[in-house]
């Protein structure tokens, strides 16, 4: 079977709480080169210190993208490649889902309190530094070892825009699912929203599923144009599926122009302290409601806010209200403390009293005025 890498985006959903050094917000915004050096540093030190909290990257990540990222090397078997799935991610580089990491927060998200860096350029910096530190390979290595799928969100295609142009000076079978933008020499097929009611889930799953269909139309004997095996800096590919082809593209359009939709919704946009004032209410309306349900419901209200922003402002708000609740707490431990120490002086009084009253008490009075 010919050799297929996969690879896709983290989820900034976790299967473990995140540690406060852990939080790349927490890391100073500096150059992006230092920056990745302080990062590396503390996921280190994690490693060493907190071993327990390493999981496989298999199971760290959680959410509808990661779902269906997992069932990608088996709809590659089903057209005759031998599938590896692999993560590009912000906080760890280009990793194999065997790998192991603690939960973490670092994404490519310019909006987002842990972002890497506030502009494309220190995106770019940053991905490069921290690859040199982190990463297991690099896209154009994993594109000379056989045929390359890659499925990158626009924030990721922008981040790791050197090296997919390093993909395609390999000129190997490759193929870029989504991204930011074309690439002379790397096949792209952009996503299309118009083709999300018909593949389900949702728009943070849209690349995945995009994947899955464009798989599901390949043909084990896919080739290339001309029908002869096709012949790269990757090796030959004898007799075995290819992901691209002349085909394989007019198969896609055929598909894709009579499934495609335009979703139209009439409701409402929210400016982001509407949408955290929303989930704050609901949120003390309802028990400990997930994401997804407060997204739904906010939908199923006759507003609109994207996936992503609702996420980012979700997160925000719980750690609002996690940093009330601890505040409440240290509020309540202090009234503690302030009544004990009332009791204890009352005490004391009550007894200065009654030794006032009787006088002196054999023992420990009398030791202690001796003492002194």
């Amino acid at each position: 079977m010919r050799k297929l890498t996969v690879v896709v985006t983290c989820s900034d959903r976790k299967s473990q709480p995140v540690a406060p050094d852990l939080r790349l917000r927490d890391v100073p915004e500096e150059h992006p080169e230092s920056r990745a050096h302080a990062w590396d540093g503390r996921l280190r030190r994690a490693a060493q210190h907190h071993p327990g909290s390493q999981r496989p990257l298999a199971t760290l990540y959680q959410g509808d993208h990661w779902a269906q990222a997992q069932t990608l090397p088996a709809a590659a078997a089903r057209v005759g490649f031998h599938a590896d799935l692999w993560v590009a991610s912000a906080g760890l580089g280009l990793q194999p889902i065997t790998a192991q990491a603690p939960a973490y927060a670092a994404t490519f998200a310019a909006r987002h309190l842990d972002r890497v860096a506030a502009d494309a350029c220190g995106r770019q910096q940053w991905w490069a530094a921290l690859q040199a530190r982190r990463g297991a390979s690099t896209l154009a290595d994993l594109a000379r070892a056989g045929s390359l799928l890659m499925i990158f969100s626009e924030d990721y295609g922008h981040a790791v825009q050197e090296e997919l142009h390093a993909v395609a000076h390999v000129g190997a079978d490759a193929l870029l699912i989504g991204g930011a933008s074309d690439i002379d020499g790397l096949p792209r097929l952009a996503a299309d929203r118009r083709l999300r009611s018909h593949l389900g889930g949702t728009l943070t799953s849209l690349n995945v599923r995009t994947a899955l269909a464009w798989l599901q139309r390949l043909s084990p004997s896919t080739t290339t144009s001309s029908g002869s095996a096709l012949a790269t800096t990757a090796g030959p590919l004898v007799g075995g599926p290819t992901l691209t082809s002349t085909a394989a593209w007019r198969r896609w359009r055929r598909w894709s122009t009579a499934h495609a939709h335009e979703e139209v919704y009439d409701r409402r946009p929210l400016s982001d302290e509407q949408v955290r004032a929303y989930i704050g209410t609901r949120h003390a309306l309802m028990a400990r409601p997930s994401r997804t349900t407060l997204l739904r419901a906010l939908r199923e209200d006759g507003y609109a806010c994207e996936q992503s922003r609702f996420g980012h402002l979700y997160t925000q708000v719980l750690q609002h209200l996690a940093e009330q609740d601890a505040h409440h707490d240290a509020e309540q431990d202090v009234g503690l403390d302030i009544a004990e120490a009332s009791g204890h002086s009352k005490r004391g009084i009550v007894q200065s009293t009654q030794r006032a009253r009787h006088g002196p008490s054999p023992g420990r009075d009398q030791v202690a005025g001796g003492a002194a």
